[in-house]
């Protein structure tokens, strides 16, 4: 009886930490979203797009440290290195997307990429 008592016990115990891992992915998956919909939000005038992105931008660092967090408790380095390379060239591409929008230059090739691999690294995670 102790015996199925301390197994049940273990397994909770690893049950909760995996969904704690999982909810705290769910966090940085909800923020590149919300990249996701900045990027495609197509505002009335341009100054509510650019604080639109502004907005996603300075949550930047924030996530990326919840990120790099998470990752050293659940992925190899090599993963971990990955992961952040990838989101620091989305967030790069973000800052650069606002600043073309700013400036009035094309933005195209931005929104592509940002498209192309945010969903990319959602799977990722």
């Amino acid at each position: 009886m102790k015996t199925i008592l301390f197994l049940m016990l273990i397994f909770n115990i690893q049950l909760i930490a995996q969904t704690q891992n999982k909810n705290n992915f769910d966090i940085t998956k909800t923020y590149l979203s919300q990249i996701q919909e900045a990027v495609d939000y197509a505002p009335n005038t341009m100054n509510q797009k650019i604080n639109k992105l502004k907005h996603v931008i300075d949550q930047g660092k924030h996530q990326r440290n919840i990120l790099e967090k998470q990752l050293q408790k659940t992925k190899s380095e090599k993963e971990q290195r990955e992961i952040i390379r990838d989101f620091n060239f989305i967030l790069q591409s973000v800052i650069m997307l606002k600043t073309d929008i700013q400036k009035n230059f094309p933005v195209s090739s931005e929104i592509n990429y940002l498209n192309r691999n945010i969903p990319l690294l959602i799977n990722k995670l």
